[in-house]
């Protein structure tokens, strides 16, 4: 009795949570030997890209695999669950397949040549892979006596934007509190407008 190549399933995006992808990556086409059934696999890629502000938070996912596999009329589903957790770093930036690091500036109001001189193993700028992770900003240890206001005037930038950066300082009567030997993620403001054409996304610097 032959043995018939395992029914792939087609994953539905509709059960992926907000910000993920699901892509098939190939198709791997493998023989019969010893225990494995020699049926055909699918490789699927899946990407996750968190919300701004959700910086030091850890968040749990489980991913579930399954297929079918059938031995004449006999059909049975085998399937897998794998769970992990990912957490979110701050002053971190995963870029995506087809984004630039001008793309990644634009997102944190950020300049393309700061996030670039933050990463000196990147050598060229216009051709980073995917899957890179950024290093945005310099990150600072707070010391005693500094308020959001003195950082935001000694890196040029502003409170508004710190806050941003760090989802975890907390607000207490409108103020940001900053606790001694914090680290806190450093992004001098620059202001962007984004110019699209319908072929090619630009971003020009406003200065």
């Amino acid at each position: 009795m032959g043995m018939s190549p395992g029914t792939l399933a087609d994953p539905s995006k509709e059960t992926l949570p907000w910000g993920a992808e699901l892509r098939r990556v190939g198709t791997v086409n493998r023989t019969k030997l010893g225990e494995f059934d020699g049926c055909d696999h699918s490789e699927f890629l899946l990407s996750w890209y968190p919300r701004r502000g959700t910086e030091t938070q850890t968040f749990f996912f489980c991913v579930h695999a399954y297929d079918t596999v059938c031995i004449g009329y006999l059909c049975q589903q085998r399937g897998k669950e794998l769970c992990f957790s990912v957490f979110v770093k701050k002053c971190r930036y995963c870029l995506s397949i087809g984004e630039t690091i001008m793309g990644a500036a634009a997102r944190y109001n950020s300049d393309w040549l700061q996030i670039w001189g933050a990463n000196p193993a990147i050598l060229t700028p216009d051709s980073v892979i995917a899957w890179t992770e950024l290093k945005l900003g310099p990150t600072y240890l707070a010391r005693h006596g500094d308020t959001l206001d003195l950082l935001a005037s000694r890196f040029g930038t502003s409170s508004t934007n710190i806050l941003e950066a760090n989802p975890d300082i907390p607000v207490v009567n409108n103020t940001g509190v900053i606790n001694v030997g914090q680290s806190i993620c450093i992004l001098p403001r620059v202001c962007w407008s984004q110019a699209q054409s319908a072929t090619v996304g630009t971003f020009t610097q406003v200065l």
